[in-house]
């Protein structure tokens, strides 16, 4: 009884541990998510062809491609003891890489293009709040 006690609190530490990570992890994303929102309030109104600004956007969405799946990772082994944390953890996760790739699809449609386009604004900046919705949503659960 007394290891099974001992396994049981490990299990749960380890669990705590596992949302704390998970928790800090959603506060980088709104961070991240509030900046992003910023740039893009600063090209509303410009062109998108510029070079060297697509490969910066590109090098941030591959880098929080790479968090994402780090993360990812990293969730999967701090949640292995228990199944609904990873399960959760794994539902998170998966939305967050889909949000990401029609984050980065929605990019390749405007690269060389004008963002002047008041249509295409309200829809990136419509994405922009539903993710911060399910960030703050996922920050709070």
């Amino acid at each position: 009884a007394r290891s099974e006690l001992e396994s049981l609190k490990s299990c749960f530490a380890a669990s705590k541990d596992g949302v704390a990570t998970a928790k800090r992890t959603a506060e980088d994303l709104t961070a991240d998510l509030k900046a992003a929102k910023a740039e893009l309030e600063e090209v509303k109104g410009t062109q998108l062809s510029d070079q060297e600004t697509f490969i910066e956007m590109r090098t941030a969405a591959k880098a929080a491609d790479v968090a994402a799946r780090s993360e990812l990772e990293s969730l999967k082994s701090c949640f292995a003891a228990s199944k609904d944390g990873v399960a959760t953890a794994k539902r998170t996760a998966e939305d967050l890489t889909a949000d990401l790739k029609a984050a980065k699809a929605e990019l390749e449609e405007v690269k060389g293009t004008q963002l002047s386009d008041q249509e295409t604004f309200i829809e990136m900046r419509t994405a922009a709040k539903a993710a911060d919705v399910a960030a703050r949503s996922e920050l709070e659960s």
